[in-house]
């Protein structure tokens, strides 16, 4: 009788043994530990200097963050507004920002640029910039089309 030999995966060849084995390290019980893990794997967001202090936003989007952004969009109370830029830059920042003379547009552009970052999207400040010239076209254009609409009422 013949005993068959072992098989040896060639070198451009998958080896599924390796492949069984690392699937079985990488499966987690429970949720605490599957997140413990997906937050070592992304261990530290973007970093950048902003007004002469280094920075690191969150590696994700924090939900709370999400949730207080939805929120900000009708308020104008500067605590909210500190809330959401904190959550992404840090405590105390916008204080810093407003104390270093940031101006509108670069608030959106840190804005654009952190939010962007917490999702994991890499783009530059320039970027981010011609998003916020972007949304105010759009904003611009909305505005002009209500405008619009409200001579043509008139009109009648």
């Amino acid at each position: 009788m013949d005993t068959p030999t072992p098989h040896t995966p060639q070198p451009d060849e998958p080896d599924l043994d390796a492949l069984e084995a690392a699937e079985e390290a990488a499966e987690v019980e429970g949720f605490d530990a599957w997140r413990a893990q997906q937050q070592a794997r992304r261990a530290g967001g973007r970093s950048t200097t902003v007004f002469g202090r280094v920075v690191t936003l969150p590696s994700s989007m924090p939900l709370g963050l999400s949730i207080s952004m939805d929120n900000l969009s009708g308020s104008s109370d500067i605590k909210d507004v500190r809330k959401v830029v904190g959550a992404l830059f840090g405590k105390g920042a916008l204080d810093h920002w407003i104390a270093s003379g940031v101006d509108l547009f670069e608030f959106e552009v840190l804005m654009a640029w952190g939010v962007a970052s917490a999702n994991g999207q890499h783009i530059t400040f320039e970027r981010a910039a011609e998003l916020v010239k972007e949304a105010e076209a759009r904003k611009a254009a909305r505005g002009k089309a209500r405008q619009g609409k409200k001579k043509a009422r008139r009109k009648r």
